[in-house]
């Protein structure tokens, strides 16, 4: 059964990434024509964070809901305020990523737990 939900995990990212190419190359024509970039930044923003919340559900032992206290108030608090903090400084900055990817694992990983 593991290997099974291992396999799904990987074909699942298969499919991810797939549509994060379409959407990428949609957005990125929308965008030549219209000039506008408000919508890519904000469309990379929350892919990210939801990469961040898929690759942390392969170390999540099940999808229940266990809430870590520890972890959403001292891990992913602090990074949504830092991801708060540079978007208000600098709306273009195209280096949080990581951040946004930091953040939805942490959130994914306090809401979910761990293997056992």
């Amino acid at each position: 059964m593991k290997k099974i939900l291992i396999f799904a995990w990987i074909m699942g990212l298969m499919l991810f990434l797939k549509l994060i190419n379409l959407f990428d190359e949609y957005l990125q024509n929308k965008m030549s024509i219209t000039f506008k970039y408000q919508p890519y930044l904000t469309y990379e923003w929350i892919l990210y964070l939801l990469l961040g919340i898929y690759f942390s559900l392969i170390f999540t032992g099940s999808l229940k809901l266990v809430f870590k206290k520890n972890i959403f108030i001292f891990a992913f608090i602090p990074s949504l305020l830092v991801i708060i903090y540079y978007l208000a400084g600098n709306y273009l900055s195209s280096n949080l990523n990581l951040i946004f990817m930091l953040s939805g694992s942490l959130l994914s990983y306090s809401l979910l737990g761990e293997k056992k």
